[in-house]
């Protein structure tokens, strides 16, 4: 049986730049992973973002994910970590 890798793990070495530079804490990155919704990318990446009608959903369950609203994380077709930003507006969102 395989171990299931950590969310640093899963870090490559930009997506653990981008973080750090933008000020983006890794609970964030973690709520973007539980509760983003994904939409499928060029090139088989796929991005997972914590938008509004996201938040709000988290917050009728008890979770206040506010903070972290905006947060997108772009991993490969292996689950790792390419980059993570921050838009608020959700004009970088591809569909």
């Amino acid at each position: 049986m395989q171990a299931l890798l950590s969310l640093p793990d899963l870090l490559t070495q930009h997506g653990r730049r981008r973080m750090d530079a933008r000020r983006i804490p890794m609970e964030g990155v973690e709520a973007a992973l539980d509760w983003g919704r994904a939409w499928r990318g060029k090139r088989s990446c796929e991005g997972l973002r914590l938008d509004r009608r996201t938040v709000e959903r988290a917050g009728r369950q008890g979770k206040d994910l506010r903070p972290y609203e905006g947060i997108t994380v772009i991993q490969d077709s292996m689950g790792n970590i390419l980059t993570v930003y921050r838009d608020r507006t959700g004009r970088r969102l591809q569909r």
